[in-house]
């Protein structure tokens, strides 16, 4: 059973991870400057030129390099033609689109031949080439996503709290239930058959007590040690440390609301 509930606890945790992750990683895109996160929200239809000919770049330039970006930009790419060379910018195309504390968002409108050159020459410039494909209604579409993985976060992260909270009950008794059982077969194997011993538990008002507690049961029960037994005083109950009488530590862990 504690198996069981282990590995459900695993399968729970593990979905509960994934949701927080994925809604994470979709709150990211709405972060950050111009440079860095979605510009879905800002990108409408009228901005968006896409013919067999011409396409849309969208750039994030730094507003100290405004100015010269404008004066420039039309003049970053040009392509041949069997005729003739062609400028690969249509003139007079830049937009700004949307802008924050340190970034301008610009739309360009290039030939398709010139494309990969202008991306190239923007770089050069060290301005952020923001990769974008318009699709209508994609705004909504991912705040409604967004949501949707809110909601599914929160409602994951309620189940599992419940099921831990109800879980630990089942999994404090039955653990508390093998203390018990150990206790009874280290009490045979030190004192023999029959058995002839009482299971106390005690637990000091203060944590600073327990060591005068140790000493006072020394007194009561140390005449139980055998001639050649030592008690080692370091450590925890992993530590190995030995009384006259049997101890066994439970260390509780409360199920807390939060």
């Amino acid at each position: 059973q504690h198996q069981g509930a282990d590995e459900e606890l695993k399968s729970k945790l593990m979905d509960y991870n994934q949701l927080k992750s994925a809604l994470a990683q979709a709150e990211r895109k709405t972060q950050g400057g111009l440079n860095t996160r979605s510009i879905v929200d800002y990108v409408k239809k009228e901005h968006v030129v896409s013919t067999e000919k011409f396409s849309t770049v969208f750039l994030a330039v730094p507003k100290f390099a405004v100015t010269e970006f404008l004066n420039q930009y039309e003049s970053w790419s040009e392509f041949s033609t069997d005729k003739e060379k062609l400028n690969g910018v249509v003139p007079r195309s830049a937009l700004k689109v949307e802008e924050d504390q340190d970034y301008e968002l610009y739309r360009v409108v290039v030939f398709r031949n010139a494309e990969d050159d202008f991306k190239g020459k923007a770089r050069e410039n060290r301005l952020t080439v923001r990769d974008f494909s318009f699709a209508e209604g994609q705004a909504v579409a991912d705040k409604e996503e967004r949501g949707k993985l809110k909601a599914d976060t929160d409602k994951s992260g309620q189940q599992l709290q419940r099921w831990a909270k109800t879980s630990y009950t089942e999994t404090f008794r039955a653990w508390v239930h093998l203390k018990a059982v150990r206790i009874f077969v280290e009490s045979v194997l030190r004192y023999g058959l029959p058995a002839n011993f009482q299971a106390v538990l005690v637990k000091p008002v203060r944590s600073g007590n327990e060591t005068r507690l140790r000493q006072l049961l020394k007194q009561l029960y140390g005449h139980l040690a055998s001639s050649d037994a030592t008690e080692d005083k370091g450590g925890d109950e992993s530590s190995q440390k030995w009384y006259p009488y049997v101890s066994i530590d439970v260390k509780v862990f409360s199920a807390s609301s939060d």
